[in-house]
């Protein structure tokens, strides 16, 4: 008569027993966490009152079995971070009810079965960090006014974002498409998710111009496009108002924008400017609690696991930048570092400096006109080096004159 069965956050180990179908009751079975092997076994599937299968962060290995979809009455299923590998089973359908469907972080292989459209009532499908090829489904519009959580990076999926994904009353909240093959333009129907708090589809093929169009969103706090093909000028001609209104982190790194910063964009931040405009009820927030994201800081890849009110960042690395650095309070607080990617820029902070007549990068430097301290080489490691230069030299000549050695040394040196 066992209806609930937790064995979470353990040290268990080995396979689990077939008799598990036996416990016909239950409702909720969670060994997450623990070190369980081998395969997830088809008597599973007898347990048809299950509404929870939770086993994620073990080592289950093989593929999922399709028995799975017998459990009609299923409302979430975990299973991300084990090493299960092989397709995804296409009998979803018969699961109506699910909410939560996670297979994120396996060795899952083939395309993502059009059955998972049937599935109504998801709110979070999480398939990143596997091996699955293909393209999304045109069908996953069907779960656009109830999925919420879409993370399907770091896959092989290919082809174009299709607009049909994002219709009237889209309801999604997070999209993560980073580390695929996806190409095209971004479509304009994600105007339709007014709910959309953040974005990435960094590290894709996407070729198109800078999304004007999404400077419209209400809530918006993560907009993530580094690594693509964007080209043209950032700022287009718009009428809003005030843009971008909850904006805390832009990523346009590593494509190919030209023209001049848009100051306009810059000026109306409040997300960057206020902190207090990004406060949200993080315990009840189901955004926050799925957020990740990788961003270039200091030309080094970094994953920030949790977003948090106060983090704000615009990264404009890797893109020709030029001219003359605005003198600020702000500005002159960052390093060299900071500006790497673009050997444009010049004037404080930087060591390089700027032509006073058209404020252009000059090659001439600050109290020495060496190469050397372009991009970046600053005066301290050259000072460092001839101190340490001179401090050798000294000490050998004074061996030398010790040691009454300078015939020997003259012949060593001029044969």
């Amino acid at each position: 008569m066992l209806q609930q069965l937790d064995l979470t956050n353990n040290k268990i180990s080995g396979n689990i027993p077939n008799e598990i179908g036996a416990l016909t009751k239950l409702q909720s079975l969670d060994m997450s966490v623990n070190n369980l092997s081998g395969n997830i076994p088809k008597e599973i599937s007898a347990l048809t009152n299950l509404q929870a299968l939770g086993m994620s962060s073990n080592d289950f290995s093989g593929y999922m079995p399709r028995e799975i979809g017998n459990l009609t009455v299923l409302q979430t299923l975990y299973l991300s971070t084990n090493k299960l590998s092989g397709p995804i089973p296409s009998t979803f359908w018969h699961q109506s009810g699910l909410v939560d469907l996670a297979l994120g972080s396996n060795n899952l292989s083939g395309e993502i079965p059009p059955s998972i459209c049937n599935l109504r009532s998801l709110q979070v499908l999480y398939l990143s960090d596997n091996n699955l090829e293909g393209s999304i489904p045109d069908c996953m519009g069907n779960l656009s006014t109830s999925l919420v959580i879409l993370p399907l990076n770091e896959n092989k999926l290919s082809g174009l974002i299709p607009s049909s994904t994002f219709t009237k009353g889209c309801s999604l909240q997070s999209i993560n498409l980073d580390g695929n093959k996806l190409e095209g333009t971004l479509p304009q129907t994600l105007v339709n998710c007014q709910d959309l708090q953040a974005i990435n589809i960094g590290d894709n093929e996407i070729r198109d111009v800078f999304p004007v169009w999404m400077e419209t969103l209400p809530l918006l706090r993560i907009y993530i496009l580094r690594l693509n093909k964007f080209d043209g000028a950032i700022l287009g001609s718009s009428n809003t108002e005030n843009p971008f209104p909850k904006l805390q982190v832009l990523d346009v790194s590593h494509n190919v924008f030209v023209g001049s910063l848009p100051d306009r964009y810059f000026k109306h931040f409040r997300g960057m400017i206020d902190s207090k405009e990004n406060y949200t009820d993080d315990e009840e927030n189901l955004f926050v609690e799925s957020i990740s994201l990788i961003l270039t800081l200091k030309g080094l890849d970094q994953l920030l696991e949790r977003l948090l009110t106060t983090f704000t960042i615009i990264n404009l690395y890797n893109h020709l930048l030029e001219g003359q650095i605005p003198q600020s309070n702000q500005l002159s607080t960052f390093g060299n570092e900071s500006y790497m990617g673009n050997a444009g820029l010049c004037g404080f902070p930087l060591t390089r400096k700027c032509d006073r007549s058209d404020e252009k990068p000059s090659l001439q430097q600050e109290d020495d006109g060496e190469s050397g301290f372009v991009n970046g080489f600053g005066w301290q490691p050259v000072v460092l080096g001839y101190g340490c230069g001179f401090i050798i030299g000294v000490f050998m000549g004074c061996g030398i004159i010790h040691y009454e050695r300078p015939r020997w040394l003259l012949k060593f040196i001029f044969g």
